[in-house]
């Protein structure tokens, strides 16, 4: 008797754009950090999605270059304990939050610790020393990017890849 394998299609989830109404999201930041984070968020006028399209805009050079730390593990990597966070609500504008998730899977960071990280690196202004055409020249800014995931199984071994792909259209 001879047996059949069947290759489930390729599932794509497609979406042409992002809902008009988003929803509230929450930030932890940590006690020793919520200070700098009003000093910071005092420029944005009070509005933490705005700071947070900034860093990500800011710091696409450095996110893209491998700058921020991967977790070598599978799992996620939150903040350590005892940090005593603090929660920030806010309602993220959709391509950020869809970046952000974007960046948790293919760091292995929480999005908490990515925000954080990334306030940490806007305290020193980095990005005020990044040289604005040598930015413009490795990494287009109109490029976008998609994470996506290779599983490799055998009877040896399992590979688990993830990948960060540009490419120029809005979609991926």
């Amino acid at each position: 008797m001879r047996g059949r394998i069947f290759y489930p299609p390729n599932q794509i989830n497609t979406w042409k754009e992002f809902p008009e109404k988003n929803t509230s999201s929450t930030l932890l930041i940590p006690a020793c950090h919520m200070e700098l984070y009003h000093l910071k968020i005092k420029a944005f006028r009070n509005k933490p999605n705005e700071y947070l399209s900034y860093l990500l805009k800011s710091y696409s050079f450095l996110i893209r270059n491998g700058m921020i730390p991967k977790n070598s593990k599978l799992e996620t990597a939150y903040q350590e304990e005892g940090l005593k966070l603090q929660r920030v609500d806010f309602i993220p504008n959709g391509d950020d939050w869809a970046e952000m998730k974007c960046l948790k899977s293919f760091l292995n960071r929480s999005m908490t610790w990515i925000f954080v990280h990334l306030l940490l690196l806007d305290s020193l202004e980095i990005a005020k020393l990044l040289p604005e055409r040598l930015s413009d020249f490795v990494v287009p800014k109109i490029s976008k990017f998609r994470v996506v995931v290779k599983i490799i199984l055998s009877r040896k071994a399992s590979l688990y890849t993830r990948i960060l792909q540009y490419t120029r259209d809005k979609a991926g």
